[in-house]
């Protein structure tokens, strides 16, 4: 299947045309996948929900809100450094496990062999490759197909 990413700042989407209509792949009951990274030096890294959860009391240093807003920064967590673009892999590779996931409930089609990467339009250059990057390499050893960018306001 072929699906468009809306890395967000807040929540993360995918949707893929399916028989001429638009489908959201998303779990029932979900706006989409928090786009939310946690590392601990015990629970490794977390993403999602789940890092929002993780996330509390003495660990809430150990959370990385807005990543998408601060795509030029590294972050240190529990000792350990993280650039942006490998946050964003980790999100997309939650996102995109998702998307897989309702793909096969849905349309009978779970494997990604492209994707479209909507981006803000104020997104230099730079910033845009990121988030291609981190879509591209996400999901392990076999690069996905970037299909094209597209910005915000169109998508």
């Amino acid at each position: 299947m072929y699906i468009g990413v809306d890395f967000g700042t807040v929540f993360s989407q995918t949707a893929v045309f399916h028989n001429k209509n638009s489908l959201r792949l998303l779990s029932s009951g979900t706006y989409g996948t928090p786009s939310l990274f946690y590392y601990d030096s015990v629970q490794d890294i977390i993403v999602g929900d789940e890092a929002n959860d993780a996330a509390q009391g003495i660990f809430a240093d150990n959370i990385v809100r807005d990543v998408k807003m601060k795509i030029d920064q590294c972050f240190n967590l529990d000792g350990r450094t993280f650039s942006a673009e490998e946050i964003i892999k980790s999100i997309y590779e939650e996102v995109l496990e998702h998307a897989s996931e309702e793909g096969k409930e849905q349309i009978n089609d779970p494997q990604i062999k492209g994707i479209v990467v909507c981006h803000p339009a104020k997104f230099s250059m730079t910033e845009i490759s990121v988030l291609t990057r981190s879509a591209s390499t996400c999901l392990g050893k076999t690069p996905i197909k970037i299909l094209g960018r597209i910005k915000e306001p169109v998508a």
